[in-house]
């Protein structure tokens, strides 16, 4: 996915098990000026938030864990200027 314009944005809610933790594991580049995020938060307004930058070279895997207090989250996808690059974004159900 490509995103070129500050404008752009792309979100999608995920059903998730209660009372698991996750791993989101996004892989990026981001080019020109800005930056661009994906942004994961619950309904309880939670959220943690990947930020690329173009200092980063090429492709970049960045992962956080996340702990939700709901069973439904958003993941939001956007950028301030320039261009940005998804190749993947993953959400990963830690085994327990």
């Amino acid at each position: 996915m490509v995103l070129s314009n500050w404008s752009a944005g792309v979100s999608q809610n995920v059903h998730l098990q209660h009372n698991h933790g996750y791993v989101l594991r996004v892989i990026a580049k981001k080019e020109g000026p800005g930056n661009g995020y994906v942004t994961l938060m619950d309904c309880e307004e939670n959220q943690e938030k990947l930020t690329f930058t173009s200092c980063e070279e090429g492709y970049i895997t960045k992962t956080v864990d996340v702990f939700p207090d709901t069973d439904r989250v958003r993941i939001e996808i956007g950028e301030t200027e320039g261009s940005f690059y998804i190749e993947s974004i993953e959400l990963i159900c830690m085994n327990e």
